[in-house]
């Protein structure tokens, strides 16, 4: 199957299909996508992230397995420099992400937002007790792909309460 570029980047059917071609057997398969960055369906791939990283060892995996792997619990603490609007829109945001199981304490996020877009995501390594870097940077990557709400603008504090 060939892609064909259409002047907008949408990158969960390059993914599909990137899993979905065969791959040579004895072959480990990589696969690398480029963009601009400016991607317009990321909150459909986030969401999608859990299927795509169980899709290959699904097959070896019982049910409860599959289940553990991918539940988490993230609970809001408090986020300031947002309205109502952001906030509703960056919880929903945030709780479609798929973080690694045993992990449990609380995380706190400083960034800022300018021209709808989050910038300079920086971790309050003192205030914050889980500072494992997978968890960090998947938090970290997510909020730098969330969709700003055209309003807001200045200095987001998040904080956040994880059991995984």
């Amino acid at each position: 199957m060939i892609l064909q570029a259409n002047g907008s980047t949408e990158m969960l059917s390059g993914i599909r299909t990137a899993i979905n071609f065969p791959a040579p057997a004895g072959r480990l398969r990589s696969v690398v996508l480029l963009t601009d960055g400016c991607i317009g369906n990321e909150n459909e791939i986030v969401a999608k992230e859990v299927e795509f990283s169980l899709s290959v060892d699904s097959e070896e995996m019982e049910q409860d397995e599959i289940s553990a792997a991918i539940s988490h619990n993230l609970e809001f603490i408090s986020i300031t420099g947002l309205d109502e609007i952001g906030i509703a829109d960056l919880t929903q945001h945030l709780q479609q992400l798929n973080l690694p199981s045993g992990f449990s304490g609380e995380i706190v996020f400083e960034f800022t937002v300018n021209k709808s877009r989050v910038r300079q995501v920086v971790l309050d390594e003192k205030t914050s007790t889980v500072k494992d870097a997978v968890v960090v940077e998947k938090i970290k990557r997510s909020l730098v792909l969330w969709r700003v709400p055209p309003s807001t603008t200045g200095k987001v504090v998040l904080t956040l309460q994880i059991h995984t």
